[in-house]
């Protein structure tokens, strides 16, 4: 092999060469010529369960760049045997048969096979992705948010210490949210608190 065009560095973040990435072996002794920045940043994304995204750039003559972003827990879903740590798009993680304390948990109706899914997996159920996104809201509008209740698809709970919020996936997930937000922000204005929110009829039940 021609060593003028063989990969001798690998860069990672802006010229931080000690790297957690897992996979880079693929770039030793590559040649450089032939190597597909897609197709390698592909595997280094499948390698890496906490990759957001993740972009493969060569410089010649031998020099491999690597930008990558990175996913935050923020929930973890109890399974039949442990525990999965989410990202917020649903994406595993991490798998644990410790349960991370500081991540509000999901409670959900049917505990997924704790075997049956990786690191790296995608969680696509529609009413635990529509969790995700009520979790962020939440947190965007100043609630403390401890734990997640998925006892049907109809019959989602948001709780804090003191409150709870109910939601559904058989009603419009962007009314909803703009119901939620609405809410959190007038209350927040007012100074006032509630025990319950209840969005998932046409109009927004509050107990205070």
């Amino acid at each position: 092999m021609n060593q003028f065009v063989t990969v001798k560095t690998v860069i990672v973040n802006n010229g931080q060469k000690q790297a957690t990435l897992q996979g880079r072996s693929i770039f030793n002794d590559s040649n450089i010529l032939f190597l597909n920045e897609k197709e390698s940043a592909q595997e280094i994304y499948n390698n890496n369960s906490y990759l957001k995204s993740v972009v493969v750039k060569k410089q010649f003559p031998s020099t491999i760049y690597i930008t990558a972003t990175f996913f935050q827990p923020v929930t973890v879903l109890e399974g039949s045997e442990g525990y999965f740590v989410l990202s917020n798009t649903g994406r595993i993680l991490k798998k644990t048969k410790i349960r991370d304390k500081t991540l509000p948990i999901i409670h959900y109706y049917q505990k997924l096979s704790f075997t049956g899914y990786s690191a790296g997996d995608d969680i696509e159920f529609k009413d635990i992705q529509e969790s995700l996104a009520f979790l962020q809201a939440a947190k965007d509008g100043g609630l403390a948010v401890n734990s997640i209740d998925i006892n049907s698809p109809n019959m989602i709970g948001l709780n804090t210490n003191t409150q709870k919020v109910l939601f559904s996936i058989d009603k419009s997930e962007k009314d909803q949210l703009y119901q939620l937000s609405t809410v959190l922000r007038e209350f927040k204005i007012q100074g006032k608190q509630f025990t319950k929110l209840d969005l998932r009829f046409d109009r927004v039940i509050v107990g205070e």
